[in-house]
């Protein structure tokens, strides 16, 4: 808790029932570059946008919260009491071109791709994540030290992750998913709405502040959250 910005303030209860109790001001934010201590709030001024593509094989037990209508009867098939389920952080695999330039602090909208149905309408957009930290297989002295790193956030397993470490454009994505958005908005109307193009590749593509800010005015999500919108 304290990793995210709560401080101690006292316990309450007594013998066995005696709790500690934390608190978090959530009117005031901390000047540390730290990103989890301002958490959900962060920065879009200044900071670069970026639309990633995620498989529905991996999206919704990666992202439980940005789940589909269309997926809540395979609800407890898709979403298990598990690490990469479960937390705050998550760590994210991935060769596509580009993903070497992320920098902590990046925004990534996360673009879940075509299922069985048409891209035009079961492609969407369901979550923003922060970037916190990017690595690459030389980073790590051992396949062992690669595989402790990545295995507990990470939806991959550990032939998976071998086979990642054994590759070097592999880039490691440790992102904090911060919000699922309440309207997710569909290949179709992104295109309509001109905020991509028909022939954009949206594995990983760069926002422009205009088209980032077209898309948070759209999903219904509380904009508070955005400390200072570019």
């Amino acid at each position: 808790m304290e990793r995210y910005g709560f401080i101690y303030y006292g316990t309450k209860g007594t013998g066995d029932k005696q709790e500690e109790v934390l608190f978090k001001k959530m009117n005031q934010l901390s000047e540390t570059k730290n990103l989890l201590m301002n958490y959900p709030y962060f920065k879009s001024k200044g900071a670069k946008k970026y639309i990633l593509s995620v498989y529905p094989l991996y999206h919704t037990k990666l992202f439980p919260n940005s789940i589909l209508k269309t997926e809540v009867k395979n609800k407890e098939e898709l979403i298990q009491d598990v690490s990469y389920t479960n937390s705050i952080q998550k760590i994210y695999l991935a060769k596509m071109n580009g993903l070497n330039e992320l920098k902590p602090g990046d925004i990534l909208v996360i673009y879940r791709t075509k299922d069985y149905r048409c891209a035009e309408y079961s492609s969407v957009i369901t979550s923003l994540c922060i970037v916190q930290e990017i690595k690459f297989p030389k980073d790590f002295k051992s396949e062992k030290d690669f595989i402790k790193y990545t295995n507990s956030y990470s939806i991959f397993n550990e032939n998976e992750l071998k086979s990642y470490y054994n590759n070097n454009d592999t880039v490691v994505i440790k992102m904090n998913y911060v919000v699922a958005f309440n309207r997710k908005i569909t290949r179709n109307e992104l295109i309509t709405d001109d905020i991509i193009s028909r022939t954009d590749y949206v594995g990983f593509l760069e926002l422009k502040d205009e088209q980032f800010n077209s898309i948070i005015s759209k999903v219904g999500i509380n904009e508070s959250i955005i400390i200072d919108k570019a």
